[in-house]
């Protein structure tokens, strides 16, 4: 259901750009990771539903930005570069600064959707659901920050899909493509991170054994606590 989602049909508005948005999502997703390679040309132009010229200009873009890079001859094609430095800390304040109330509108957004998916998530409680999410929890942290903020938003979108609503996982999907911007920028503070596995592995535990208010509760209380690292990242700096 990921790959139906994340490689569903551009509609309307700018085309070149909303393939854009859709080849951001698949890599923010870990659908395509880093250093793999995309669909080839003819494959991903239908599941697109976009003509290959728009989907070269959308793949030119991303390559302009330094997301992909194309390689010709023999084993050539479009790859998914590695990314894994984060900006230094004004920068980072400064960037979140800019989103203005976009950024409030994402994380209000995600409020209201991710609990209410992962309550449905725990009350039809799909067979084996709590050890398929365990099994996406590795007990070893990916080597980048990059990496570990992809695990992080297809473990988050596993839960939406085990709700079993399809528009509410393509509505999860993109505010999970929305907020993976702001947080790349948030520094890889320890205690932080290790709030998110234990939080992660109660969430797996909630849903396997059907506990939707418990669910629920777990994940409003974890995105609450990202929302305020985000919001904290707007204000000045100590002097």
């Amino acid at each position: 259901m990921v790959n139906d989602v994340v490689f569903r049909p551009v509609r309307g508005g700018n085309i070149v750009e909303e393939t854009v948005d859709r080849l951001v999502g698949a890599i923010t997703l870990g659908v395509i990771p880093f250093g793999g390679q995309l669909p080839v040309e003819r494959d991903l132009s239908q599941k697109l539903g976009v003509s290959r010229t728009t989907l070269r200009q959308a793949i030119r873009t991303l390559e302009e930005r330094g997301v992909v890079e194309v390689r010709l001859g023999r084993g050539g094609g479009t790859f998914v570069r590695h990314r894994s430095t984060l900006p230094p800390a004004e920068e980072a304040r400064a960037r979140v600064v800019a989103m203005g109330d976009d950024l409030d509108d994402t994380l209000d957004y995600r409020q209201v959707l991710e609990p209410a998916a992962a309550e449905l998530a725990a009350r039809r409680r799909k067979p084996g659901a709590g050890e398929w999410l365990e099994s996406l929890l590795s007990d070893t942290r990916p080597p980048t920050l990059a990496e570990y903020r992809i695990n992080d938003a297809r473990f988050h979108l596993a839960i939406a899909e085990l709700a079993g609503v399809p528009s509410l996982t393509a509505a999860v999907a993109d505010v999970e493509v929305r907020i993976a911007a702001p947080l790349a920028l948030l520094p890889p503070w320890d205690d932080a991170l290790e709030r998110s596995d234990r939080e992660h592995h109660a969430l797996a535990y909630a849903i396997g054994r059907g506990n939707a208010d418990e669910a629920r509760q777990i994940m409003t209380e974890h995105l609450s606590c990202t929302a305020h690292l985000l919001r904290d990242l707007r204000l000045p700096s100590p002097s």
